[in-house]
């Protein structure tokens, strides 16, 4: 990609992949910190959600 290598499809493929990935990883982290039963696992899991995610200031 970096290199100007791939074709057109390949990088379509590879942007929508990026998207679903980045779209679904913070339903992913909420539902292990939902189900969680160990409440310094959770905050763990709290930092790494505002990490990755940042606050969500339009609630």
């Amino acid at each position: 990609m970096n290199e100007g290598r791939l074709s057109p499809e390949a990088l379509r493929g590879w942007v929508a992949n990026r998207f679903y990935y980045q779209r679904n990883i913070p339903i992913k982290d909420t539902a292990i910190l939902s189900n969680c039963p160990v409440r310094e696992l959770r905050r763990v899991w709290i930092h790494r959600i505002l990490d990755h995610d940042g606050l969500c200031h339009g609630l």
